[in-house]
């Protein structure tokens, strides 16, 4: 009887570890993104090895799901995704699943240089539970980023052939001769639309008739358009014209945001960087701070960590309300896409988002030194101001954001642009990514040396 007992149970380890083995070949190899979600919307440890990749993150650790996507979905998809994650969760155990919006997701991938990547991604979820036992979640991550492409390119196919179509028509409509003159007439547009553009427009007046010249010349074409009822060519011109009258209608906003709350309880860490704002390698020394963009709809508040070696925004994240949370979230982006070791010094001014409890204990937990201004002291935290300032001149003033969706492309845009092409006297008048990689080839050839 103790011989078969004993039998059974080597056979059951047998078994568990050819499941094992089975489930290790599986996440090795397959090409997809695979990971397990808790009752609480935790990752579980083990995922598969295109997560990574697919992510954009040496990091997967002690993740959520939402924390999984705020560095690489828009605000609106993430409040989608929100939404959706709680209501799967709370469902019970024999109910339907509820609608899944995250079939078709456009992602925004960051690459090692400080550039993005555009690629959509559909997320499937299937319970796995078993009487008595805790319920799960097998979430499937598939790149369909080629299916959309050519969805998108047969879409524009039709959409040329549409045109051609109309041309067709309005040119046995209305003549050979008249629709040649308004081909004229519309090249005669477009030369002046540009020449005006061209023109230098510093002072405000000067500025609002060059609006008022190209909104003539883009009415002209638009009704003769319409006329040989060419409906691409119409679209457009309304598209152009709206945003000329966005141009027109601006208007500065005089009122400013208070950013920095240090009328808190929470314990302020000593200045340890001292305004030494030299280093001689990458993740020595990050800085931390947040700003503020204005749109129609509200404020949009920015959290960003920069990379002090090379003046590299290495961490961000955006939010219309500014909980301690958005702090974190920059934090997180960072980590996961840098993962830095031990001995880093984080700073920051003294604000309650980063002397907060829970950014302390993420700080602490990675090892991380935190350094902090002195009260009122913008100086000590100076590059991470004037980054800051050159994002709100270069990619912020003047401009008019409809929504803060727009707002957040935009700013995600310049990030790309900021990181990888945008020279720094600081630097020797190179970009950040280049610098980053010069270092690198260097330490790389002296160490085979």
């Amino acid at each position: 009887m103790f011989i078969t007992v004993k039998r059974h149970e080597r056979e059951k380890q047998e078994l568990l570890a050819a499941i094992n083995r089975l489930n290790e070949a599986v996440l090795t190899h397959v090409d997809q993104g695979l990971f397990m979600l808790d009752a609480a919307g935790n990752l579980l440890p083990t995922v598969s090895q295109s997560m990574p990749v697919m992510f954009r993150r040496k990091d997967l650790t002690n993740l959520t799901l939402e924390k999984l996507l705020v560095p690489v979905v828009s605000p609106k998809t993430l409040t989608l995704a929100r939404t959706f994650i709680a209501a799967l969760l709370g469902a019970p155990r024999d109910s339907a699943p509820p609608d899944n919006p995250l079939t078709c997701v456009d992602m925004r991938l960051a690459n090692a240089d400080g550039s993005f990547d555009n690629a959509h991604y559909s997320f499937e979820f299937n319970s796995v539970a078993a009487p008595g036992e805790p319920q799960f979640w097998l979430v499937r991550v598939t790149d369909i980023t080629s299916r959309i492409q050519l969805t998108r390119e047969v879409e524009d196919l039709r959409s040329q052939v549409q045109t051609q179509g109309e041309i067709l028509r309005g040119v046995l409509q209305m003549g050979g001769a008249r629709f040649g003159a308004f081909m004229q007439k519309a090249e005669e547009s477009m030369q002046t639309i540009n020449a005006v553009l061209k023109r230098p427009a510093r002072e405000a007046d000067v500025f609002r008739q060059k609006i008022e010249e190209t909104l003539d010349e883009v009415d002209r074409i638009r009704r003769e358009a319409a006329a040989f009822k060419l409906s691409a060519l119409v679209g457009a011109a309304r598209v152009f014209e709206d945003a000329l009258h966005d141009l027109r209608s601006r208007k500065r906003r005089p009122f400013r945001v208070r950013m920095t709350d240090s009328k808190h309880d929470y314990p302020i860490a000593p200045n340890v960087l001292e305004r030494d704002f030299e280093a001689t390698a990458p993740d020595q020394k990050w800085l931390a701070d947040m700003t503020y963009v204005p749109t129609a709809e509200g404020w949009l508040y920015l959290a960003l960590v920069l990379d002090l070696f090379a003046r590299k925004i290495v961490g961000w994240a955006m939010s219309a309300t500014m909980p301690q949370e958005l702090t974190i979230e920059a934090l997180h982006v960072a980590l996961g896409w840098r993962n830095p070791p031990t001995g880093l010094v984080h700073h920051s001014d003294r604000g309650s988002q980063y002397a907060a409890k829970n950014y302390r204990k993420v700080l602490k937990a990675r090892g991380i030194t935190v350094s902090m201004s002195r009260k009122g002291d913008c100086w000590d935290n100076a590059p991470m101001e004037s980054a800051n300032g050159t994002l709100k001149v270069e990619c912020v003033h003047g401009e008019s954001f409809k929504t803060r969706d727009e707002a957040t492309q935009a700013i995600l845009d310049y990030i790309g642009y900021y990181n990888t092409e945008r020279r720094h006297s600081s630097l020797g008048y190179v970009p950040p990514a280049q610098f980053e990689r010069r270092w690198r080839a260097e330490n790389e050839k002296a160490t085979e040396a």
